[in-house]
Formats: C-alpha cells, structure tokens, sequence
C-alpha cells in the first residue's frame, strides 16, 4: 500500500491458528485477531486472504478456523470501503494510554477519512 497507489492484495498471511501471530492464541484471541487482521487490510489496501492450517490440504476447517474465517470475514466488512480513497494516517495518538510495561490496548490505529464516512481501523494488541 505504501509503496505504491495500485490496488494490494494482502495475501499469504499465516496460517490459523498454528503460525505466526495464531501460535497460541486463545478462542476470542484468534477472533480478535482475525477480525482486526481483515479489517486492517480493507481499509489499507483491496483486502486480504484468509489462510489455515486445514486449508493448505484442502480439508475442512476445524472449529477453532471456522471461527476465526468468520471473525475474518467480518472484519473486512466492517470497513466501509469509501474509505480506501481517503488520506493514510497512522493515529499514533488513539494508541494511548500505555500501562507501566508500556504496552497499550492497541497495537495500531489506522485512518483513511472521507467525508460522511468513518475510516478508523483499531488493531488490537
């Protein structure tokens, strides 16, 4: 996205929920980061693919996966997508307050405003 304006796909993501990120994640940890994941990559840039472990062997998605594909998918729609269009900020400024180890409830706050239209993506930490 940031190195040129062209539509970016973000794929090749890692894998649910053994990979990456995923690797230990409780149920609501591996929702909220898929939610945030696909939210994150609709508003800065054309999307995103989601990928598991069951998947890359074309078998069926496990509970923990169908989970986390559905936290995905709604993800990506909850960014509404007139929004690609606005200016890019990092909001440095909504990832506060911090806790004494210095660690805030977000990891990233990501902005692309139009008029009419909210673009705020929050990705939790």
């Amino acid at each position: 996205m940031e190195i040129w304006g062209g539509p970016t796909l973000t794929n090749e993501t890692s894998r649910c929920p053994e990979v990456g990120m995923w690797r230990g994640a409780d149920p609501a940890r591996t929702a909220a980061l898929a939610f945030d994941s696909a939210a994150g990559a609709a508003l800065l840039c054309a999307g995103s693919c989601f990928h598991s472990v069951h998947g890359k062997t074309s078998e069926l998605w496990d509970d923990v996966e169908g989970s986390a594909a559905m936290a995905w998918a709604n993800g990506a729609k909850s960014v509404d997508l007139e929004c690609q269009d606005g200016p890019y900020m990092h909001r440095a400024d909504l990832e506060e307050p911090r806790d004494s180890r210095g660690v805030g409830q977000y990891l990233r706050v990501y902005e692309r405003r139009v008029a009419g239209h909210d673009g705020i993506v929050r990705i939790r930490n």
